[in-house]
């Protein structure tokens, strides 16, 4: 009977198209698909100076604004980055997102107004940090920012003679460490 081969054919593709779209994803896997949507957002947590109790920098939290579920904590996410490798490009696209977003703020940061940004010991392992950095400056000259990079002590940064390279070069162009 023709109407039942339409049927069945109808119900198979109906069920392959559901176990393709619907079925739950790796979380690697949904961390890849949430950098190339530009999920990971910015949230700026003020520092404030205990003497004069003006803000004098910030540091720069990344967060997951996932379109279904909503923010995400970074404790659920960033272990999983680490391990995976994807934490550097998740890293690279917060600092631009945050370069960007600092144009509309040109001039109005007081005097040695201080951003700092998480990076991991994978974020040191080639020049790709070198670059960011240049980038990020190049955003901000002229707007009093001096961005600090504080590495993570949960990932072990291998000290070998290149990253103490790229460790100078980045403190070369003025680019605080912690």
């Amino acid at each position: 009977d023709w109407s039942s081969d339409v049927c069945s054919s109808d119900l198979l593709v109906s069920a392959v198209t559901w176990w393709l779209l619907g079925r739950p994803r790796s979380p690697i896997g949904e961390i890849a698909r949430a950098i190339r949507a530009h999920e990971f957002i910015p949230f700026v947590q003020p520092l404030v100076d205990a003497k004069s109790h003006e803000i004098c920098g910030a540091e720069v939290l990344m967060r997951w604004k996932h379109p279904s579920v909503g923010i995400i904590n970074p404790d659920l996410f960033i272990p999983q980055a680490e391990a995976s490798g994807l934490i550097a490009p998740m890293t690279w696209q917060l600092m631009r997102s945050v370069a960007e977003q600092l144009e509309e703020y040109c001039g109005q940061f007081p005097k040695h107004f201080h951003l700092s940004f998480n990076i991991s010991g994978a974020c040191c392992k080639n020049n790709r940090l070198l670059g960011e950095c240049r980038k990020f400056l190049a955003h901000t000259r002229d707007k009093n920012i001096q961005l600090v990079l504080e590495i993570t002590e949960r990932e072990t940064l291998i000290t070998d003679g290149s990253t103490i390279q790229l460790i100078e070069d980045i403190s070369n162009m003025g680019v605080r460490l912690a």
